[in-house]
Order: structure tokens, then sequence, then C-alpha cells
């Protein structure tokens, strides 16, 4: 059996996995029904090693004033896999669906004090674009990142 990981649509039998990821990454998790509503969008990957899903990605495609844009909402790795790249993977696999389904933007937002999602963001091409005041419950501001489709 190959070890290589596969980064695929996240299907209903995953979502416990998720949630799992998701619980250990935030103080304030998403409950797994909020997975479960997202489980068809168009970027709702997972990074699947033989069986075993060691992140996920949630982004959708919405209705903007210039037409469709993407957003990633959500980005979680298992703990055992931080620092491989997987988030780096993921985000850049979901950004690239995200504009094959017809958004010429992709936005997504990141507490200033997270360096290491920072920096995963911008080496998939993400470019900060501003900042939201007091966007989290705790106060903290959300850092606004965009990315454009090249070319």
């Amino acid at each position: 059996m190959s070890d290589s990981p596969v980064v695929r649509g996240a299907r209903r039998r995953d979502l416990d996995a998720v949630a799992a990821i998701e619980r250990a990454s935030f103080d304030a998790p998403w409950p797994r029904e909020a997975f479960a509503a997202l489980v068809d969008a168009p970027g709702f990957l997972v990074y699947d090693r033989r069986d075993a899903i060691e992140g996920f990605v949630v982004g959708t495609l919405e209705s903007c004033p210039d037409g469709p844009c993407g957003h990633i909402k959500d980005l979680a790795v298992a703990p055992a896999a931080r620092g491989a790249g997987v988030g780096r993977h993921l985000c850049g696999v979901a950004t690239e669906r995200l504009h094959d389904a017809g958004a010429g933007v992709v936005g997504l937002e990141v507490r200033p004090s997270n360096a290491a999602a920072i920096a995963c963001y911008r080496a998939v091409g993400y470019r900060e674009h501003g900042r939201e005041a007091a966007y989290y419950e705790d106060g903290e501001d959300a850092v606004l990142f965009v990315h454009r489709r090249s070319g």
C-alpha cells in the first residue's frame, strides 16, 4: 500500500476526523454540524494518508458584486502532521479548485498572531488586503488576505 497522501473532496464519513482535528486546533472549534452543512462545498478537501485524515480545508464559492468569489473559511492540520507542508498543500489545492469553479478572487481571514498560517498563505500566493478590527470573539483583529488567479 502506498504511503502517498491524496487530497480529495470531503465525505460524510470524514466528519468525525475533521471535527477531532478542529477541536485539537482551535479554542473555539466549529461543531461537527457546521462541517456537515458544508460537506458538498467545492473547496472542502481532506488530506488523506492511508485512510487517515491529516488535515482539511473548507472553501466555499459565494456571490460577490464582481462575480463569483471563493472564501477559505477554515483550515487545520492534525498536530502530528504539522510542519510538513500539509496546510500549504491543502490551501493551494482548495484555492485552485475555487478558481476553477469560477472565483476570480479567493479571500480569507487570519489572526495576526498566527504566524505559521500567515506564512502558509503567503507561500501559496495570498497577499494582505487589509484588516478587520475586533473580528474574533476575543477582540483580536483579522488580517484579510486575497488570492487572484494569475495569467
